[in-house]
């Protein structure tokens, strides 16, 4: 991101850590899994500040952004995720200034 004082760029620890943080703050979310056998066992080797997110920048000011949750059981499903996936745009937009070119939730099981 060019500024009038220079340029800014943002790591995708920083931009997963808000997507994190944005998503458990979301009603009917458990929590976050990686999506597959592989991942979960490559994700020891991850921070657990990006496990269950993949961000991919797409350009300087836009990501997509793939993210695996666990629901609330119970909730409805569609609703939940359809917040989730406004807050999450939101949040990042508003706090780093970047844009959300896309977003990825995959759900990946509920909890009772």
């Amino acid at each position: 991101m060019q500024t009038e004082f220079g340029k800014i760029t943002f790591s995708k620890k920083i931009v997963s850590q808000v997507v994190k943080d944005s998503a458990l703050q979301s009603y009917g979310v458990v929590g976050l899994t990686e999506p597959s056998f592989l991942k979960k066992v490559s994700s020891f080797l991850k921070s657990p500040s990006t496990r269950g997110i993949d961000v991919r920048f797409t350009d300087e000011d836009s990501v997509d952004i793939g993210l695996y949750v666990i629901l609330e059981y119970g909730v409805n499903i569609s609703e939940v995720v359809k917040n989730l996936s406004e807050r999450v745009k939101y949040d990042v937009k508003n706090l780093l200034g970047i844009h959300v070119h896309s977003i990825n939730i995959t759900v990946s099981g509920v909890k009772g």
